[in-house]
């Protein structure tokens, strides 16, 4: 029985995996579906007259396919009916990387709470290089760089500088301005270092100059990629072009003897090289993965890596952002902590910024009730409970101990209650505190406005986590004590960020509703923040330094704490 297909999105892509499945002896297309009927006109004529052709990409789902090939430039688009379809218990393969890339870690629980698969394509970079590394990884090697080749860059590139390009390749201003500008490069490496947990030598990644690809190895800091637990990054330039490579790495005495007999050079680092990758051609391979073998090619594990905002000119405040291919903005692979700039199409900036400068997400205005923030904090969430359930299973497996928690400001009213209920949860907790040792766990005391003092304490206990809690939250006593309260609230937290930096410890930050004016109430987490008091003002830069200084936290704003008991020797709202 022939394998259904329904494919959306009928531009460059969707029409050649259309054409290259029509020859095909095991898979069928049944529906095609694309807005521009044009564009879907064009593809019709490689299909049988009794499949759905359709300008509704919902309605290909009647078909009961067996697999949506997603193949649109669209975001939210794409991510609802790509979601559609695995509720529907319709298998997906993403030729769409800009979808993948954003909500992929959502929509793939949402594959596997429905017994179906998620996969990127096979034949589009990361694709190929994760294919690569698997084979490279099975023969016992230890993965350095997975690396792009990229043709040509230019990051201040817009749709009308390159429209004469686009029509030579058969592509839309949006899509070959992502191209050029070095974006899709960005969200390609992206999907491959959020797949296999891989880092990057440095924002944006390195992408030396070179005339050919095989002298890749010598312009890369490999012991430093090595130390990384392996990177991703490109080389500009090189022949051939539309290769991938992956530089490996063994010191293994019959690795290094066999390598050099097969011609792969002395060691111990090697090169891998595919010299091309064929996109559309090798979506077939993603199917059949799929429907044969029941596995993806790719799929996102974690978010180790974002692609976040550049200003490609001056922006002034109050500019409507264009998306991906605009003329606003490039993306750049960093660690997340600026606005991802699939989540940027249509927002209001309301900080002027000067070319090349980050946007971040306090740096817009979403517009009202915008469903991609609904999809970003359901994954947010959903990222959180799996890396801290992840983190306390591995703690488990190790039989060693338990979690090292440490709280400071422990003996203030949210530090108590916390510190109580980690105890009855069995973390290790060290309650940290300035003055009054009224804790649960083990007592600490620390002077969070001392370096010495702070960098001693994680010396000693090495946490897991820390939930920085200690705060002058008295409103009236910040206007009229700044110093104090720009010491324990901006440097204070400064010192802590510093150290879970340092120690590689993931931090929970809590700040305040008191960032926001209080003028609209209801707040979320992309609301414009505007604090009117010094309290507000001081978390609010404790968060910058947060987001600024370490790449693994969690910030919240709770709102009113009170409570039925006195704590840290002064009142509460409830007393």
């Amino acid at each position: 029985m022939k394998i259904r297909v329904a494919i959306v999105g009928t531009g460059a892509m969707g029409r050649g995996i259309v054409q290259v499945i029509k020859k095909s002896e095991n898979i069928d297309v049944v529906a095609i579906a694309d807005i521009n009927p044009i564009a879907l006109e064009k593809t019709a004529r490689f299909i049988s007259k009794d499949a759905l052709v359709t300008t509704k990409p919902i309605n290909v789902l009647t078909t009961k396919p067996d697999v949506l090939v997603e193949a649109t430039p669209t975001i939210l688009e794409a991510a609802l009916l790509t979601r559609r379809a695995l509720k529907q218990k319709t298998h997906v393969v993403l030729m769409n990387g800009e979808v993948d890339q954003i909500f992929g870690r959502l929509l793939a629980k949402e594959a596997e709470d429905n017994g179906v698969i998620l996969t990127s394509d096979a034949g589009d970079q990361h694709g190929v290089l994760v294919r690569m590394i698997n084979d490279i990884r099975s023969m016992g090697f230890e993965i350095v760089i997975a690396g792009n080749d990229k043709g040509f860059l230019n990051k201040y590139a817009n749709p009308e500088s390159i429209r004469e390009e686009a029509g030579k390749r058969r592509l839309s201003l949006a899509q070959c301005t992502s191209y050029t500008d070095g974006t899709k490069l960005a969200i390609e490496m992206a999907l491959v270092a959020n797949a296999l947990d891989l880092d990057i030598l440095q924002t944006g990644m390195a992408g030396p100059k070179v005339d050919h690809v095989n002298k890749a190895l010598k312009v890369f800091d490999l012991e430093r990629a090595r130390e990384l637990g392996g990177v991703v990054d490109y080389v500009l330039g090189a022949e051939p072009g539309g290769s991938v490579f992956v530089i490996a790495y063994s010191d293994d005495p019959e690795d290094l003897f066999y390598m050099d007999y097969y011609k792969m050079g002395k060691g111990p680092y090697y090169l891998f090289v595919r010299p091309y990758h064929l996109c559309h051609y090798e979506t077939p391979l993603a199917i059949r993965s799929i429907m044969k073998f029941r596995q993806s090619i790719l799929v996102q594990k974690k978010r180790v890596l974002e692609v976040g905002c550049r200003a490609k000119t001056d922006l002034h405040a109050g500019t409507k952002l264009e998306g991906i291919g605009g003329h606003h903005l490039y993306g750049v692979l960093e660690k997340p902590k600026n606005l991802p700039i699939g989540m940027a199409e249509g927002t209001i900036l309301i900080k002027s910024k000067k070319k090349d400068e980050a946007i971040g997400w306090d740096d817009v205005k979403f517009p009202k009730d915008d469903p991609r923030l609904a999809l970003w904090q359901e994954q947010t969430m959903l990222e959180t409970h799996t890396r801290n359930r992840g983190l306390i299973e591995i703690a488990k497996s190790r039989g060693a101990r338990a979690m090292r928690l440490l709280i400071t400001g422990a003996s203030g009213l949210l530090g108590l209650k916390i510190s109580k209920i980690a105890v009855q949860k069995g973390y290790d907790v060290y309650s940290a505190y300035h003055k009054h040792e009224k804790t649960y766990g083990k007592p600490v005391k620390l002077n969070i406005c001392n370096y010495k003092s702070v960098e001693k304490t994680f010396r000693e206990i090495k946490p897991d986590f820390v939930i920085h809690a200690a705060a002058i939250t008295d409103v009236d006593r910040c206007e009229q004590e700044k110093e104090l309260a720009w010491d324990v609230n901006v440097q204070g937290t400064i010192n802590v960020v510093e150290q879970t930096k340092n120690f590689k410890t993931f931090l929970v930050y809590v700040s305040t509703d008191y960032v926001f004016s209080g003028e609209k109430g209801s707040y979320i987490e992309t609301d414009e923040l505007k604090p009117v008091n010094y309290y507000g003002q001081t978390k609010l830069i404790g968060e910058q330094e947060v987001k600024k200084l370490q790449s693994e936290w969690c910030i919240i704003r709770p709102s009113v704490i009170y409570g039925a008991f006195l704590v840290a020797g002064k009142h509460n709202f409830a007393l």
